[in-house]
């Protein structure tokens, strides 16, 4: 039920993409039921929260940058510096962070405030560097780093 209402709402997020004024509202609704989502126990969850923080951060950047900052990367950004040994899960969510992070790469910098672009890309930054310190990176992890970071 977790992950639908999760899909439900990446889809309206493009679905209103156009329309800030009906989007923006459901995304301050939303945010702190998404935030927790990003610590759910299931990390299919978790994973699908990544992708929805990722559609909402394209379709509302200014309205979210820094709340997104200050709420919602700190879990995000968990699985990219955890030390432990990677399973099929946690790779799946360091799949999806690494997503995200190419979308805001390439996305935030044009939209978002300039207050808030230079923390969001510093931060970007900063997490594909500890990604590439991994050791249990796998080699196509390191390559989606690396081109977030040429981007």
């Amino acid at each position: 039920v977790r992950s639908a209402a999760l899909q439900a709402l990446s889809a309206a997020s493009h679905s209103l993409r156009q329309h800030p004024t009906d989007l923006n509202p459901l995304a301050h609704t939303v945010w702190a039921s998404l935030v927790r989502r990003l610590g759910d126990d299931d990390v299919r969850v978790r994973v699908q929260a990544v992708v929805v923080v990722t559609a909402l951060m394209e379709d509302a950047t200014d309205f979210l940058s820094s709340r997104f900052l200050s709420t919602a990367w700190p879990p995000i950004l968990l699985p990219l510096s955890a030390p432990s040994a990677p399973s099929t899960l946690s790779r799946a969510h360091r799949a999806a962070a690494l997503s995200l992070c190419l979308s805001l790469a390439t996305s935030v910098p044009p939209k978002a405030h300039v207050r808030d672009a230079l923390p969001i890309c510093r931060a970007v930054g900063e997490a594909c560097c500890t990604l590439l310190a991994r050791p249990q990176a796998s080699p196509g992890e390191h390559d989606a780093a690396k081109d977030v970071l040429r981007r």
